[in-house]
């Protein structure tokens, strides 16, 4: 059975979403804009199977040579995310999780007392962790918030304006 033009290109989105679960809005985004690059891969290692020189695929492709061999050196569509940057908050998880668990929620506290231990640390950025916990609510059980409603949202102009 002769494959077609149309199973070639969804090999690679299928090799890039998880098998497991569905993908999610912003997996389907990125797998669309990266699928004319892994197109360009494949296109790629069909013209060196063929025995094209690197000079050849790089002006056929519209690549730079020195791209056209480093992509031939993987053994797989190279990955264009970034990896995760160090946080300067990771030398202190275990004391900002163990204040946290004694109920200190105040990010500039957290941030005053991390400056006390000699960390220079800003505490914009203590804050903001201190926030995105909260938002997580990873632990409301412990605080007894977890039945509370979710907060009030305000009406939308367009739904002001069926009101009015």
């Amino acid at each position: 059975m002769a494959r077609t033009l149309g199973d070639e290109r969804a090999a690679p989105l299928r090799s890039l979403s998880n098998s497991t679960r569905p993908a999610t809005a912003a997996e389907q985004r990125k797998l669309e804009r990266h699928a004319s690059r892994h197109a360009r891969y494949a296109e790629l290692l069909r013209l060196h199977a063929a025995g094209a020189s690197v000079t050849g695929l790089a002006r056929h492709l519209g690549l730079d040579r020195k791209t056209v061999r480093r992509w031939l050196r993987r053994d797989e569509p190279p990955s264009w995310t970034k990896p995760p940057r160090p946080s300067v908050l990771d030398p202190y998880p275990a004391y900002l999780d163990r204040r946290w668990a004694e109920g200190c929620r105040n990010g500039a506290a957290l941030a005053r007392e991390l400056d006390g231990l000699g960390a220079r640390i800003k505490p914009r950025l203590v804050r903001t962790w201190a926030m995105r916990r909260r938002r997580t609510g990873a632990d409301t059980l412990d605080s007894g918030i977890a039945d509370a409603p979710p907060p009030w949202k305000p009406p939308t102009p367009r739904r002001l304006a069926r009101l009015l």
